[in-house]
């Protein structure tokens, strides 16, 4: 669940809002399509979410755990890539695959080092 979730960054001289106050929320074996032209924030939306860029406001709640709250203050305790690793996955657009591996041995060894 993504709430409200607002992202701004600094360039020079003024303030860019990348996403303002997004809501959107998916259940466990739900999928979705996040459509949209070039710079509409489609990427900067899926970093929050995969908890790789903090939001500049919102709140992000995954598996029922609360990871950002910018209305408490809150911020999850632990480690993000141990939480990645657990509960999200990602398919880059570029995906630097191990090029003399094939695609089920790259899946492989990323399970092996989890």
């Amino acid at each position: 669940s993504l709430q409200r979730v607002t992202k701004t960054f600094q360039s020079g001289d003024s303030v860019v809002t990348a996403l303002n106050a997004i809501s959107v929320d998916l259940r466990s074996g739900e999928c979705a399509a996040l459509l949209g032209p070039s710079g509409a924030g489609k990427s900067t939306l899926l970093m929050i979410a995969g908890c790789l860029m903090e939001p500049t406001h919102g709140r992000i709640v995954i598996g029922g755990e609360v990871l950002f709250d910018s209305a408490t203050g809150q911020r999850r305790n632990g480690d993000d890539r141990e939480f990645r690793r657990k509960h999200i996955g990602f398919v880059f657009q570029k995906a630097h695959l191990i090029p003399f591996l094939t695609a089920l041995e790259n899946v492989q060894l990323a399970m092996e080092i989890n």
